[in-house]
This record gives structure tokens, C-alpha cells and sequence, in this order.
């Protein structure tokens, strides 16, 4: 080998790092590393991934010295884990599909695939490859006790009816073939049915239902929320020309991001019910070309347990009482909070980020207080930045609160925009225990989701207090005539407000 060739072999390998690092960097923001012929340097390099494997070769090459690296990565696949554990069917809906992301800046979520099979024999099977159809009970005549110390017995198969009869030997009947010991049997009930939790399938039961006849009764997929949010809809969502889904079929969900680590509660709903007993599967496909697939039986909705009682105290201590609920003293409805008197409203702001375009000036963002329509700048109308707070003391029965964020830039187009918190287009106002919407950032800013990092648990859950409400603005973006907007982020304004008696 020439020393031309060995200097060209030396920084093909180095060409080759640089590949293997592109890679790194794109699987880590969730997006396929796979590329053909890049340039780079002296020389140029082509990535493949083979998924399944979670593994990486990128192929670089300077003159004719050409150098095959690979590695394995962490995709999408290896960072997420689909879990179908608290999966239950309400109505028209599969409830609870979770995807917990551990790893890795973000996993773009770009397409689903949901078949079903709802056929009898698929119904009946339980995940062990049991049968679930109960077995019927027979119903006896109702004939009382035999007299004189008699047994009862069902005499004659073609006109059966109960007579009483001596024991022994059944006093001759013992050898009559249609004869059988007991009242008549008159009808027959139905078992009592095995109550259906979700589980997923067995070695045994997968070998059973592919046996199955496919049944999807003619049901298809209408919508897909995840963590809150809409990432499919016939008709709408991700464009005008998204179709309901049959079983089986791709369903473009308009590349979800999940940044921040935690779970991603999914609801998938149909065109019409979906039975309890179907089976389902579930392949999630992520940007980066990796996947994750479940097969469960779907089962009912779980019931709601009552608390444990509490037990009195011992040696002379005093039964706890219960504490009687609590009265928040206020509403909240379609954007608007009813306060009622003697309450005072805080209010603080959690954060505030928009751009004038990817990566461009700031957007100024002030706020207004209306009450009962009549409305005062807060903060001096100065731009918002997160940490301000505001407190005032309602005094008047039944009086209505609402926000008005004004976002505004006279060097983005002279762009100025006015949302209020009754715009629920615009506007999410966020009460304890609801999902948060997991959403993006618009152009690597920062989440919803990490303004509200404090008020959230490990599922995207809100949870705060009985006597606050979130409110989330989106001012970028016009969703009346850009529905499908993927800037629409709902963290121009983040605003948490406390309603508490005035003591």
C-alpha cells in the first residue's frame, strides 16, 4: 500500500468518527442518522441503520481507501417502552396506552398501527390460551323436599317429570337409561361471566389466536390523543386529507415529539365501540426508523377501590374525625374563574417564550386582568419573562376573571396579537389532575412541560392544589386558519393562579 493510500486511509477513518457522531447526535434528537454519499472533508460517508438491532454502520470513504465502522446506539426503541398494563376499553375508546421515554433528547413518534380482532373466538380467549365462555347452569323444578324419606328423581326422557321414589335401587329406576337422580332439569341460565383485565399475550394464546378468523367489525380508527393533545384526526389531523383507519392500516400521527423523559399517556378512538375481550395490537414506528409492538386482550375498566378504613386509636385515643370537603370558592369554565367574595385571585407567571421565527428576536408578551370585562394592565404592561406575581381581593358576589395576553413585535411584520382566556382554541386552562400537553418546544425552546416541571408528575399529570388553575397561551399562532400548525407550542404565556379566602 502506497503512503498516499495509508494518509487516505487514515482520514477515511476519521471521516468515518465524524459519521458515527452525526449519527449519535440525530438518534439522540430522534430523527434517522441513515444518509448516502454526504460530503465531509476529503471525503464523503453513507449511514445505515438496521433498527431492529439498534446497530449503526456508516461506510466512509477518501479516494479508494474505504472504511466500514459500526456500532450499536440507542434508538428510539431502546429509549421508550410501550406498556399496555393500564389499558382499558370505555365505550368507543382504548384508554391509557402509555409510552414511558427514559433516554435520549427526544423520540419523534411518526407513525401508528392498530389492528384488532373482535371474532368470537377471539373474544372467548384468555391470555393463558384458556376459553372465557362460561359454561350454562341448569335450573332444576322446584319440587321441595321428597316425602317419607324419599329421593327425588327425573323419570321418562321423552315426557320427563319429577317423582319421589324409595332409594334404594331408586325402587327399579336405576337401570332406565333417560332416568337421573334429582328434580328435572326445566331450563338452563347462563354462567356467570369472567370479569376481562387487560393482559398480554402468552406463547399459548398467540398460537391459539392466529387460528382465529379475523373479525374487525367493520369498526375504524377515528382519533389518537397523546398526553392531551390531538396527533390524529380523520378529516384534520395531521392534514384535511387524513382518512379513518381500518385494522392494520398506517396512521401518520404528525411526528409527536416527546421531549421531556416521563410517561405519554395515548387514547385511541374508534368509530364505533370497541368490545371488551378484543384483541389488539399496537406497533408504534418512531422517526429514527425503530419500533415497539404489543398484543394484549383488552379488558374493562378497572373499578375504583374504597380507601381503607381508618382505624381508631388505642388506649384512650380519640376516633379521627373526617375533615369536611373543601369549598375552592370558585369556577372555572371555558377560560373563565367565578370568584366569590372575600377570596383574592394570585397570580404568577411561570414562564413565557415566542420567537419572531425559528431562532429570531424575541416576541414581546403582556398581560391584562379583566374583571367582569372590565380590564387593567398587569405588570405595568411590561414584557414577561416568568416570575412576576400579582394579587387582588374580590369584594363582589360572582365576579368573572379572565386573561388577556397581548403578544407583540413592530420589527416581525409589525406582528401583534390579543388572545383571551376564553379563546379555548388558544388557551388551556389546566386544573388538578389533568394531562398536560406534551409538546415541543417551537424551534428548541423550551417545553410546556418543563415550565411546568413543579406542578407535574412522573405521567404528565397536573397536580396542584384545589384552589389553583394553569393557563397555557398559544399567541404565535392563528389555529382558526393553521390548525394543523406545528408551532403551536401553548408556552407563549404560562400563568398559575390561586384562588384563597381572605383570612
Amino acid at each position: 500500500m502506497s503512503t498516499a493510500d495509508n494518509v487516505n486511509l487514515v482520514k477515511a477513518r476519521a471521516v468515518g468518527n465524524a459519521g458515527l457522531q452525526r449519527a449519535l447526535n440525530q438518534l439522540n434528537n430522534g430523527l434517522s442518522p441513515a444518509i448516502t454519499d454526504m460530503t465531509f472533508g476529503p471525503g464523503k460517508f453513507s449511514t445505515t441503520v438496521d433498527a431492529e438491532s439498534s446497530l449503526v454502520t456508516v461506510v466512509a470513504e477518501v479516494g479508494k481507501a474505504k472504511v466500514t465502522q459500526s456500532i450499536n446506539a440507542d434508538f428510539a426503541q431502546n429509549c421508550c417502552d410501550l406498556i399496555v398494563e393500564e389499558t382499558y376499553a370505555v365505550g368507543n375508546v382504548i384508554k391509557n396506552v402509555k409510552i414511558e421515554k427514559l433516554c435520549n433528547v427526544q423520540a419523534i413518534l411518526s407513525k401508528m398501527y392498530v389492528s384488532w380482532n373482535s371474532s368470537s373466538c377471539a373474544t372467548a380467549l384468555l391470555c393463558d390460551g384458556t376459553n372465557s365462555e362460561p359454561e350454562a347452569q341448569p335450573i332444576y323444578e322446584d319440587v321441595g323436599t321428597p316425602p317419607n324419606n324419599k329421593i327425588w328423581i327425573c323419570h321418562n326422557g321423552n315426557n320427563p317429570h319429577t317423582i319421589a321414589v324409595n332409594p334404594n335401587g331408586w325402587n327399579g329406576h336405576d337401570g332406565h337409561v333417560d332416568d337421573y337422580l334429582g328434580p328435572c332439569v326445566i331450563g338452563e341460565e347462563p354462567g356467570s361471566q369472567i370479569d376481562i383485565v387487560t393482559c398480554e399475550e402468552s406463547a399459548e394464546s398467540q398460537t391459539l389466536l392466529s387460528n382465529c378468523v379475523q373479525d374487525d367489525d367493520g369498526n375504524t380508527v377515528v382519533q389518537i390523543d397523546m398526553a392531551g393533545t390531538t396527533i390524529f384526526q380523520a378529516g384534520s389531523i395531521p392534514t384535511p386529507a387524513a382518512q379513518a383507519a381500518g385494522s392494520g392500516e398506517e396512521i401518520d400521527v404528525a411526528n409527536a415529539a416527546m421531549t421531556d423523559n416521563g410517561n405519554y399517556y395515548i387514547d385511541v378512538m374508534f368509530a364505533q365501540p370497541i368490545a371488551v375481550g378484543t384483541w389488539v395490537t399496537i406497533t408504534t414506528e418512531f422517526a429514527d426508523a425503530s419500533t415497539l409492538n404489543k398484543t394484549f386482550k383488552l379488558g374493562d375498566q378497572p373499578q375504583q377501590t374504597e380507601p381503607d378504613p381508618v382505624e381508631p386509636e388505642e388506649e384512650g385515643g380519640e376516633d379521627p374525625e373526617p375533615e369536611p370537603p373543601a369549598d375552592e370558592g370558585f369556577e372555572v369554565e371555558n377560560g373563565i374563574v367565578v370568584v366569590d367574595p372575600s377570596y383574592q385571585v394570585a397570580m404568577q407567571v411561570l414562564g413565557s417564550a415566542i420567537t419572531c421565527g425559528t431562532n429570531g428576536p424575541e416576541v414581546n408578551v403582556a398581560a391584562e386582568l379583566c374583571t367582569n370585562n372590565s380590564c387593567s394592565a398587569l405588570w405595568q404592561n411590561s414584557d414577561l419573562d416568568g416570575g412576576e406575581t400579582y394579587t387582588t381581593t374580590n369584594d363582589q358576589p360572582g365576579s368573572e376573571y379572565k386573561i388577556r395576553a397581548h403578544a407583540y413585535l413592530n420589527s416581525c411584520a409589525n406582528f401583534s396579537r390579543y388572545v383571551e382566556s376564553t379563546d379555548t382554541l388558544h388557551v388551556k386552562s389546566l386544573v388538578n389532575g389533568q394531562q398536560a400537553p406534551a409538546l415541543a418546544g417551537f424551534g428548541g425552546q423550551q417545553s410546556v412541560q418543563s415550565f411546568l416541571s413543579n406542578y407535574l408528575n412522573d405521567a404528565g399529570v397536573v397536580t396542584i392544589d384545589p384552589d389553583q388553575v394553569i393557563m397555557l397561551f398559544e399567541l404565535g399562532t392563528n389555529l382558526n386558519t393553521n390548525p394543523n400548525s406545528t408551532a403551536a407550542d401553548f408556552q407563549d404565556l404560562v400563568i398559575l393562579m390561586t384562588i384563597s379566602e381572605v383570612e
